[in-house]
């Protein structure tokens, strides 16, 4: 190509600049005078960024030069042109390279066409596109997002320059890259021009810059541009209208599943269930009982696998980690919102460590509680819980509650005005029943009565003398056993004293001073069994008292196979010796039925105005038949069971007639291979049952 070529450009009705290997113009044609104001004579020589171009485009066209000058084919491209009086021209570029002799690049031949009208149109419409509401998505054929305005911005949470050039599927679930990428190749293939996305589904699915997901609806045109493909996406964000269906849709199923119910219960199921749905992830009923006694009625979670957890909870007290709040509710009558509850004041909140652990494993995020109200009267309260990180409750959650629970009361005071009256008709009934029941046997028994009077005034004399005779005659037998007995002793222990006998004699004298120190406390039984038949109780030689010192004198009786512990004050008015006696039978009682290698521990506390003293022992539980029974005198008799210490069944009679006697009260229970008897003993006993004033 030679000077004289140029002249050919001429006939062009675009514009044409041509440049040498340096970038330096060699010639260009009469429209680009006729464009910028500059004769060919005055630009031969120069670069175009010389005088033509504005900084910021400077470096994007010496790279399109250098791609030229490798034998690369740059794509096309446009930019500004400024004339001599300052206007700026927007020019839309292609490149053609000549080459030398030796193939070398010679001349780099640029034809442009003046786009700025256009490009002032498409400012005009950029500029309405970026402040729509909506998101306006463009990419290009390979999928790289070319244009984002301020409405995908506030929809997505991504800004412009965080995804140009970016592929579109940032914007989408990782899930339905593959799917979309189809349905895009797809719609670039076929004859339509635009259509709706997600026709099949009606409903697209988009992902913020924090990984959530939300519902949108979007619609896709597409646009040849030199050559090229470009499809715009505008896109509408359906979170807050999904959001005001789901709340009109929970309203109405509340009242449509409230309404075919009676039942109190099922019907604070069915509302604890529908809030789990849809507005929380946890839920609590609490109800005011006679309006004023709260009660947990009802705790729900929408994972079912938490059922163990919703059990735990509505076991618990409403006295809990959202007292405060219920008790805010319930005095001011009003609805309480919490949006942030941290971990470290749900936990300081919580009153034992039963509820501590139930609130790690439930992490409460954030909280409402509205009032039940119907018919001017506070019925209890409705507490949501939501346990997402990413959902806090606010302004407009608090509202909805707030109209759900204006719904949900009148349902709950029907069912409860039901349930009592349901209640009040059963007990009629059984009252009738009963009443006709008790009549017939009424009758039978008044029949019955005087046929069995004549033979029970006989029987009853008799029964008394021989009664009378029973308790005389051990007494008598008691008595007169003591005196031989105590020679028997007397006689054993100087035998001991003596020293001079040898071993197996002194086993024997031992095991003889045993055995009669054992047949004295079986003679001192009968006695105390004697005075409390034939005189109505035992006598009492009450004086102030420390009660750990006895608990203390028993332990060491039974050296070592008992231990003690004793906390608080425990002094009070009682006749010392008396609960030696007491504590002791119990205490023996206890390590006879003790497994073997486990100890028997005595506990004694104070309790107020009362003293209470434990005795605790691991072993084989008290049959449930004889439990009833377990105070009764010889009862091991009747049990015919025999007793490792040559008990009589007096030891356990003996020591209810002594706490009884001292205005107390004693109990024995059986659970979990433990069996426990309490005596509960106030610390001044009124006078009487055979207690005796210290004053007098």
């Amino acid at each position: 190509m030679i000077g004289s070529d140029f002249q050919t450009f001429e006939a062009v009705g675009a514009l044409v600049v041509v440049l040498d290997a340096d970038d330096r113009i060699v010639y260009w044609n009469q429209p680009c005078s006729d464009l910028t104001g500059y004769a060919v004579e005055e630009v031969r020589g120069r670069r175009l960024w010389d005088f033509l171009l504005i900084p910021g485009e400077v470096e994007p066209v010496r790279s399109v030069l250098g791609q030229l000058r490798t034998a690369q084919r740059p794509r096309p491209y446009a930019n500004y042109w400024l004339t001599r009086t300052g206007e700026r021209r927007w020019i839309a570029w292609s490149h053609t390279v000549a080459k030398g002799p030796r193939g070398e690049a010679r001349y780099f031949i640029k034809t442009g066409i003046d786009r700025t009208e256009s490009k002032l149109a498409e400012d005009r419409l950029a500029g309405i596109i970026g402040i729509a509401a909506d998101a306006i998505i463009s990419i290009d054929d390979q999928h790289r997002i070319v244009m984002y305005n301020r409405g995908a911005a506030a929809i997505f949470g991504w800004s412009a320059a965080e995804v140009i050039g970016k592929p579109l599927d940032i914007l989408l679930p990782e899930r339905v890259h593959g799917v979309h990428s189809r349905h895009l190749r797809g719609f670039a293939q076929g004859d339509e021009i635009s259509r709706r996305m997600g026709q099949r589904a009606n409903e697209i699915v988009g992902r913020r810059s924090t990984g959530e997901e939300f519902p949108a609806q979007a619609a896709i045109s597409k646009l040849d541009v030199g050559g090229s493909q470009v499809f715009t996406v505008v896109l509408r964000d359906l979170t807050e209208q999904r959001r005001l269906e789901r709340e009109r849709e929970l309203v109405a199923d509340l009242g449509t599943s409230l309404e075919n119910t009676l039942d109190h219960q099922d019907t604070l199921t069915r509302i604890a269930r529908l809030m789990v749905r849809d507005l929380a992830d946890f839920c609590i009923v609490d109800v005011l009982e006679d309006g004023a006694y709260p009660r947990r009625m009802k705790a729900v979670h929408r994972d079912p696998t938490k059922a163990v957890l919703c059990e735990l909870f509505q076991r618990l007290s409403v006295e809990g980690w959202h007292a405060r709040v219920f008790s805010s509710v319930v005095a001011t009558k009003r609805a309480c919102l919490v949006t942030e509850l941290s971990a470290r004041h749900v936990e300081l909140a919580a009153p034992s460590d039963e509820y501590a652990q139930a609130l790690r494993e439930l992490a409460p995020r954030s909280l409402i509680v509205v009032p039940l109200f119907a018919h001017g009267r506070l019925l209890g309260t409705l507490a949501l819980v939501s346990t997402h990180p990413a959902r806090r409750y606010e302004q407009r959650e608090l509202r909805l509650a707030e109209e759900l629970g204006r719904r949900a009361a009148p349902a709950i005071d029907n069912a409860r005005l039901y349930e009592d009256a349901r209640r009040a008709a059963d007990d009629l009934r059984e009252a009738n029943a009963q009443m006709v029941s008790a009549t017939i046997r009424a009758q039978e028994a008044s029949e019955e009565a005087e046929a069995a009077k004549v033979r029970t005034e006989g029987r009853e004399q008799e029964l008394r003398e021989i009664a009378q005779f029973r308790e005389m005659f051990i007494g008598i037998l008691g008595h007169d056993l003591r005196n031989p007995l105590g020679s028997i002793g007397m006689a054993t222990g100087l035998l001991l004293r003596r020293g001079n006998l040898d071993p197996p004699a002194e086993q024997q004298v031992a095991r003889i001073i045993k055995s009669s120190q054992r047949m004295t406390r079986m003679i001192s039984q009968l006695l105390d069994l004697t005075r409390s038949r034939l005189k109505g109780g035992f006598p009492l030689d009450l004086k102030p008292t420390d009660l750990c010192e006895v608990c203390r004198g028993v332990v060491e009786e039974f050296e070592g196979a008992i231990h003690l512990d004793a906390s608080g004050d425990l002094t009070g008015t009682w006749d010392a010796d008396r609960l030696t006696e007491a504590l002791s039978n119990i205490a023996g009682n206890a390590i006879e039925h003790a497994t073997p290698g486990t100890a028997v521990v005595v506990k004694a506390r104070a309790d107020g105005p009362e003293v209470v003293v434990e005795v605790i022992n691991r072993g084989a539980p008290i049959p449930a038949d004889v439990l009833p029974f377990i105070f009764e005198p010889f009862r091991r008799a009747r049990q015919r069971a025999v007793s490792r210490a040559g008990n009589l069944g007096l030891g356990l009679y003996i020591a209810k007639q002594i706490v009884d006697a001292s205005c107390g009260t004693i109990a024995a229970c059986s659970v979990d291979g433990a069996t426990t008897f309490s005596m509960r003993l106030p610390r001044e006993p009124s006078l009487g049952g055979g207690a005796r004033d210290p004053g007098k």
